[in-house]
């Protein structure tokens, strides 16, 4: 139902909210919007910004002579659900639902395309990595201790991994399967491949070979001291976390949960500890052990913890190798060899996540 057949204004140039972008879902979020911003005097459409790709868009509007913006977010189904159950159930469940994004609400497209999801725009108040506030970091860290000890005894973990990313002891094993299955099918196909295509997939492959014949004494290490399961964001850098100091009550959010599931801390610390220098880590990760001490956990020694954290970071490499490999295989997209490439350079590039001693 539009704003119109409650009696408010329409928003003028709604037509043109997300123009540019896929049409699928389009009519039915712009019905949507309509219906939540419901001015009662006067509503015009201001501006959509591209935030990533096609699928994030800042849209500002202003609604009875006030300012507002939204942030809409293009999501495949199953990303979206997981999304949608981790702000409306576990997070809540965990007494932390204030600190999820703020979701306003969703649009699906009527050919089960993808579900738009509407939030309430936070600002530019994302973590800045580049130039790290203490006190901004401290809190940011104290939030993800909670979401860690808090799930790591809850009753709903296992809906958690049903409907969510598992990212525990077997994520590793899986990738390198399945990457390399692919990644042979393409190479079984070598005259499709020009030359530099046939050694990247070679070099990747035994990339993986090794990576398959450490995974058992990798996992070990994971299992004996990587601490109990925890529910985990997935994918925890600085820009999916926002501080909020003018909100006495709700001083950091984490944003952006498709990537959310089962897994050890360790996959969460890591992914958050590379956005800073190699100078700021030790004492981040001292803040975070001093939390969860608090709550009888114990932590390894900075090498394990480095060991873990290589775990981590090699895992989340191999799960890069997959969609691209798929991409190329079926459709010989240019931009999927190119990012086979960046992958693994990406692996070239892997070096200790804390500075031993530091």
């Amino acid at each position: 139902m539009n704003a119109a057949a409650h009696g408010h204004p329409v928003i003028s140039d709604l037509d043109h909210l997300l123009r540019a972008a896929d049409p699928a879902g389009v009519p039915e979020l712009r019905a949507f919007v309509a219906d939540l911003l419901r001015p009662t005097t006067s509503a015009r459409f201001v501006e959509d910004r591209m935030i990533w790709r096609s699928r994030v868009h800042r849209a500002r509007f202003v609604i009875d002579g006030v300012e507002r913006s939204l942030i809409l977010k293009r999501l495949p189904l199953d990303r979206a659900h997981r999304e949608q159950q981790v702000l409306r159930h576990w997070l809540p469940r965990l007494g932390l639902g204030a600190h999820g994004s703020p979701l306003l609400g969703v649009a699906a497209a009527s050919g089960g395309e993808c579900i738009w999801h509407v939030y309430e725009d936070l600002g530019p108040q994302a973590l800045d990595a580049q130039k790290p506030e203490a006190a901004k970091i401290l809190a940011a860290v104290q939030l993800l201790a909670q979401l860690h000890v808090r799930s790591a005894n809850c009753g709903f973990l296992g809906e958690c991994r049903e409907f969510g990313v598992n990212l525990g002891a077997g994520f590793l094993r899986a990738g390198i399967t399945d990457s390399a299955r692919v990644l042979s099918e393409i190479r079984s196909r070598s005259s499709d491949l020009d030359a530099s295509q046939r050694t990247l997939v070679d070099r990747l492959l035994e990339r993986l070979r090794v990576l398959g014949d450490e995974e058992p004494d990798r996992t070990r290490i994971l299992l004996e001291h990587g601490g109990p399961e925890v529910l985990l964001h997935g994918d925890l850098w600085t820009c999916n976390i926002f501080t909020m100091p003018s909100a006495a009550n709700l001083p950091v959010r984490f944003i952006d949960w498709d990537h959310a599931g089962v897994g050890f801390a360790s996959y969460d610390l890591s992914a958050l500890l590379l956005r800073f220098p190699l100078r700021e880590r030790s004492w981040i990760m001292a803040a975070y052990a001093e939390q969860v001490t608090r709550a009888g956990w114990t932590l390894p020694a900075p090498s394990t913890l480095n060991a873990l954290f290589a775990h981590a970071e090699t895992a989340r490499l191999v799960s890069a190798v997959l969609w691209p490999a798929l991409a190329f295989l079926d459709q010989r997209e240019g931009w999927a060899a190119a990012r086979l490439a960046d992958v693994e350079s990406w692996f070239d590039q892997l070096k200790p996540v804390l500075a031993i001693g530091g």
